[in-house]
């Protein structure tokens, strides 16, 4: 079950870097589980996309590019 969460949450991670990219959002708030932080922060970064995190409760953070 842990794996299908992370491919979703790949997913919609994927999906918001190419609406950012093609200009449809200037800025993009991504919540995920803190496992998938890493993950999502080196795509992001990869990606050459400025970023920042926040905690969002015990389980989850924010991680807003753009």
């Amino acid at each position: 079950m842990e794996i299908m969460g992370q491919m979703s949450e790949a997913k919609v991670l994927a999906n918001h870097i190419y609406e950012y990219k093609k200009g449809v959002r200037h800025m993009v708030l991504f919540t995920c589980n803190r496992r998938f932080e890493q993950q999502a922060c080196a795509r992001v970064c990869s990606q050459r996309i400025d970023y920042m995190v926040q905690p969002a409760g015990r389980t989850n953070v924010n991680v807003y590019f753009g």
